[in-house]
């Protein structure tokens, strides 16, 4: 959790922030999911006529364009904010300040981003496959990746539900402190001990 607020007001002020948002740290790779996420978002956005805005860094807007045109109604694009590109020791700056992040990737080998979003203090949504699952533990709410109707019904639950937002975020700043390189290398050490 970042208490600098100058930092935050920065943040928000240099990547044009709006009040409220989800995060979505994706890219072009068809694995990271953005057309679901998209559809999700869309249906979100059709659903509820609210503030809330998707955010995501280091996206090209030419593909975003072409996957809205192929996946859903462009008009969303007004609802979403393309911060550029983010070097990594800014991103937190921007984490902790979404009301919850989205990561339904289809697969992962590790998923660092799920911990970063945790470490935050954010509620975090992830997927139900790969390592994921194994990452998040009981710390974040599990969707079906390839279904936008369940991406849809977590961030609703998230969003709807303060008291169940605040516990995944208490879980979560728990369960990403599991996650150490000194952790890491400990076990690394019990292994090659055996």
């Amino acid at each position: 959790k970042i208490t600098d607020q100058a930092g935050l007001d920065n943040a928000r002020k240099d990547y044009h922030l709006p009040e409220r948002f989800i995060f979505f740290l994706g890219n072009t790779d068809p694995k990271k999911n953005t057309a679901n996420v998209l559809k999700a978002f869309a249906l979100y956005k059709q659903k509820y006529n609210d503030n809330l805005y998707l955010v995501m860094p280091d996206y090209d807007e030419s593909a975003l364009q072409e996957l809205l045109r192929q996946t859903v109604k462009p008009e969303i694009r007004s609802h979403i904010v393309m911060t550029g590109y983010v070097p990594n020791e800014e991103l937190p700056y921007i984490i902790n300040q979404c009301v919850l992040m989205l990561y339904p990737s289809l697969r992962e080998s590790f998923g660092i981003p799920i911990l970063e979003g945790m470490a935050c203090g954010v509620p975090v949504i992830t997927s139900n496959s790969s390592s994921m699952p194994e990452i998040a533990g009981d710390a974040a709410l599990m969707v079906e990746p390839s279904d936008p109707n369940d991406i849809l019904r977590a961030v609703e639950q998230v969003i709807n539900d303060p008291d169940q937002a605040a516990v995944l975020s208490e879980k979560g700043i728990q369960r990403a402190r599991q996650f150490s390189w000194d952790k890491m290398a400990e076990a690394y050490i019990a292994l090659y001990k055996e």
